[in-house]
């Protein structure tokens, strides 16, 4: 599916059904489900609370793996040119950030994931629930590099990467509900 998709595109809907089938090939079965999330966190539906310049407009899309209506994991997408553009992936970071701040409430395990995809290249975060730290790290200087979207999705590395966060879930919610 990645491959049908313009190189370059600037809609980043033109990624949903490939990662849309990521998703659902990797976690479509019970007990997960894998959804997109149209209806947006409840700290963002107050405006002084999005990023600045920012409308509720501007966040079309997360999808989520969740189990028992409980976030494991959620995807943002942003067309492959961001990936070149310092304050792009500035503004893609700060809002994986945000995303994590609100879906804290909902955790039921010890870590979450959230990966921002720009085209078919990803950037892996994680939360530790005690600590509420996300990682990577920001950088002291407050530039996000480009290496941070290293893994493409379409390589059998990308591939393996991606299917060892989905073990860490899968693990993680066995320990939950058993």
């Amino acid at each position: 599916m990645f491959a049908k998709i313009p190189a370059d595109t600037t809609v980043p809907n033109d990624y949903y059904g490939a990662y849309f089938s990521v998703l659902w090939n990797t976690f479509g079965y019970p007990p997960y489900t894998s959804h997109p999330m149209y209806e947006l966190p409840e700290c963002y539906k107050d405006p002084s609370l999005l990023p600045e310049g920012k409308t509720a407009d501007d966040f079309f899309v997360t999808y989520a793996i969740t189990l028992e209506n409980n976030p494991l994991l959620f995807l943002e997408i942003k067309p492959p040119g961001q990936l070149n553009d310092l304050s792009a992936r500035i503004a893609a970071d700060k809002q994986m950030r945000e995303r994590f701040i609100s879906f804290k409430p909902l955790m039921t395990t010890p870590r979450f994931y959230g990966v921002s995809a720009m085209g078919q290249r990803l950037a892996f975060y994680g939360m530790d629930k005690s600590s509420s730290c996300v990682l990577p790290k920001l950088p002291t200087s407050g530039d996000i590099p480009i290496d941070w979207w290293k893994t493409d999705i379409t390589t059998r590395a990308g591939q393996q990467e991606f299917n060892g966060v989905a073990r860490d879930v899968r693990n993680m919610t066995e320990e939950v509900t058993t």
